[in-house]
């Protein structure tokens, strides 16, 4: 993220909001045992769309489609409560996620996928590609360690460039 963008949310580039300097076993630390510490409030990136994540370390948009809302990532699953303070912070309700996109498979992008899924009855969507890497590395117990956690989940569907996904104002 530029400094711009940050300056224009009052999110200032270094300081207690940038854990980038962090060696990596301290940052692993907090993201397991102190996610509260790596807090950032919401901020809106465009007309019906939120950075919800709660979380300095990830990302995760919140858009809101008018039918229900969508979000893309469901980053860390220690850092769930922030995100769903933040959802709450903004003026909406975690349960109204209808729709979960996860960009790929990686478990920074999904580590509290199964856990928004069990709570708001969500749809989880990835690429064809990334679900079959994913199914194939979950049914053998392959799947790479992550501090965001490590929580399997069953993907509802895929979607794809061929078959273009139109959900209300998006």
């Amino acid at each position: 993220m530029s400094d711009f963008r940050y300056a224009a949310h009052g999110v200032p580039p270094y300081g207690p909001f940038n854990n980038w300097h962090l060696p990596y076993e301290d940052l692993k630390y907090k993201i397991e045992h102190e996610p509260w510490s790596l807090y950032i409030p919401p901020y809106r990136c465009a007309p019906h769309i939120w950075n919800v994540a709660g979380f300095v370390d990830t990302c995760s948009y919140l858009l809101d489609t008018g039918e229900g809302l969508i979000l893309i990532e469901a980053p860390c699953f220690n850092s769930l409560y922030l995100e769903f303070e933040s959802i709450r912070q903004i003026g909406y309700d975690p349960h109204d996620i209808k729709w979960i996109f996860l960009t790929h498979d990686h478990g920074d992008h999904y580590g509290s996928a199964r856990a928004i899924k069990e709570y708001t009855g969500a749809k989880i969507y990835l690429s064809r590609a990334d679900r079959e890497e994913y199914e194939q590395q979950r049914d053998s117990g392959t799947l790479r360690e992550s501090p965001y956690g490590h929580h399997t989940f069953e993907v509802d569907a895929c979607y794809d460039d061929t078959n273009p996904l139109t959900i209300g104002r998006f």
